[in-house]
């Protein structure tokens, strides 16, 4: 287990509360890899094709030096296991996927509606 005392600015963390939501490496998770792939994601008919979608995204993050990261209850963080960071990324398509159905719901209300993700998300 590699302990990271200090989480860099585009690293991606786990946990909740507005901290962890508002983390640059969050906001740019959410905006420059779910909502850009979004389309693509929801297109995939099988769970072979969103694990394949998923696995790209996991080594783009990674070939940027980006890490999925967790925090344990002394304070230290460690980065998540490939397997539990892929799901991490696949319940962000299917949170956002949510949240879009709840937009169109609301769009004759307002169409300028911002997402946010569950604090259980970030």
């Amino acid at each position: 287990l590699d302990v990271v005392e200090c989480p860099m600015n585009l690293d991606i963390l786990s946990g909740r509360g507005q901290l962890v939501r508002n983390h640059p490496g969050n906001v740019s998770f959410r905006r420059d890899f779910i909502q850009a792939r979004s389309t693509q994601y929801n297109a995939a008919h099988t769970r072979d094709e969103k694990n394949e979608i998923a696995s790209v995204i996991l080594n783009d993050i990674a070939a940027m030096n980006r890490r999925f990261l967790k925090q344990h209850p002394s304070g230290y963080w460690s980065e998540l296991e490939r397997k539990v960071a892929k799901e991490k990324v696949m319940m962000a398509f299917r949170e956002y996927r949510k949240s879009q159905k709840l937009e169109e719901s609301r769009s004759s209300s307002s169409s300028t509606t911002s997402y946010q993700f569950p604090p259980h998300i970030q």
